[in-house]
């Protein structure tokens, strides 16, 4: 009887040293995994931020190559209406400025890792218009004259037509009032 006892006390013992070790395996699996689920998590979340802030810096761009295209409409504007001397230096200064920032949006959709198909060329140029400021998600608002003109700003130093929003002039940088 006594050796019965022995046996089912050693098997006991036996029974919970198994207990306790596979409940520490399962333990340090759960750990293993959770930390796997972790630094996914976080990889994940690093990814999503990154392309939160590249979005980002593609909107900013594209309204800075938005407000450049309309610079050069009223320098083109204002030479051909006889406002201002036609200036090769200022004109080409205006196009490597669109020049820049439409390389800068290439480098930017590269990253993202992603190309945009071509978009089909507007049919005229309130098409292009409209399409720009439904891209910036925004209304067009223009200050009008009472003949229906759109009203500018002109720098005091240059004579350059400029937005009303304008803090600089898009000729010579000079500050505006």
């Amino acid at each position: 009887m006594a050796d019965k006892k022995t046996d089912r006390k050693a098997d006991k013992n036996e029974f919970w040293d198994s207990l306790r070790e596979n409940s520490r395996k399962a333990a340090n699996l759960v750990a293993q995994q959770a930390t796997a689920l972790a630094e996914a998590a976080q990889k994940k979340t690093k990814e999503t931020m990154d392309g939160i802030k590249l979005d980002r810096e593609i909107k900013k761009v594209q309204g800075i190559l938005k407000d450049e295209y309309e610079m050069l409409g009223q320098l083109s504007y204002s030479i051909e209406s006889g406002l201002l001397r036609r200036d090769d230096t200022i004109l080409q200064a205006s196009v490597k400025r669109i020049d820049r920032c439409k390389k800068r949006l290439e480098e930017l959709e590269e990253q993202r890792g992603g190309h945009k198909e071509p978009e089909p060329e507007p049919e005229s140029p309130e098409e292009e218009e409209e399409e720009l400021f439904a891209a910036a998600g925004e209304e067009p608002e223009e200050e009008e004259e009472d003949d229906g003109f759109p009203m500018m700003k002109f720098c005091p130093h240059c004579h350059a037509g400029n937005a009303m929003t304008a803090t600089n002039c898009v000729a010579c940088g000079h500050k505006l009032d």
